[in-house]
């Protein structure tokens, strides 16, 4: 293992929960990002491939849902037409799926990001100002 990949490697064992979900997140909109880079120029298996990896991330936030909580069961709806729309995208060789979905990958990245931002400061026991997600002040 090279020295940068060890250096990766000790990054994601260090990470918290949150910083591991916001990582996912922008994973998943850059490959979003790359298939619809791919779709425009009609390459085809730089789009498949930038397509599963977001769709494998979708699978995996999926599977870690923890369903005792109300609010697993709405994101299971999300994650499950992320999925579809990805599928859809990859199916017919078009960006209007993955341009439906990228905006509320975004919007969930972004209220994660948050929530972990109050979690810190709860957890310093200091008191926090964060910016919601249309910018009222939380």
């Amino acid at each position: 293992m090279n020295p940068y990949e060890k250096y990766q490697q000790q990054m994601v064992t260090t990470m918290t929960q949150g910083e591991m979900l916001l990582k996912l997140y922008d994973e998943t909109l850059k490959q979003i990002d790359i298939a619809r880079n791919a779709i425009a120029a009609r390459e085809i298996e730089p789009m498949d491939k930038a397509i599963a990896k977001a769709e494998k991330i979708i699978r995996y936030l999926r599977a870690q849902l923890d369903f005792r909580y109300p609010v697993s069961k709405e994101l299971s709806k999300l994650y499950d037409f992320f999925n579809t729309q990805l599928v859809m995208a990859n199916v017919k060789k078009d960006v209007q799926p993955l341009d439906d979905i990228y905006p509320l990958i975004r919007e969930l990245r972004e209220t994660f990001d948050q929530c972990a931002k109050l979690d810190r400061a709860n957890r310093s026991g200091m008191t926090a100002t964060v910016a919601g997600p249309v910018g009222n002040v939380v």
